[in-house]
């Protein structure tokens, strides 16, 4: 992760680890990386890229509303994906 900080194996492994473990900050930085994966920018991500930052934001999202009780950050990522995904109601 070093080398490449967004390597989608690598995120993926780190996001199951510390799920398990309860590791929620950790998660919590995992999740905004793969939130960020391929630049971010959401209307130019391929549509399998825009599924996995979306699926990252909504993890995220429940992340800061049950772990963290941030509940206006959760609500931004809520609305992130909402505005690209409308009918993305979770």
């Amino acid at each position: 992760l070093e080398l490449d900080g967004a390597h989608l194996p690598s995120l993926v492994a780190l996001e199951r680890i510390y799920r398990e473990r309860g590791e929620w900050d950790e998660l919590v930085e995992v999740l905004k990386r793969k939130a960020g994966f391929r630049g971010g920018a959401l209307d130019t991500l391929s549509q399998e890229d825009l599924e996995i930052v979306l699926a990252a934001k909504l993890e995220l999202a429940a992340s800061y509303r049950d772990h963290f009780n941030e509940i206006d950050k959760a609500i931004q990522q809520y609305e992130e994906v909402i505005a690209v995904e409308p009918h993305n109601l979770e």
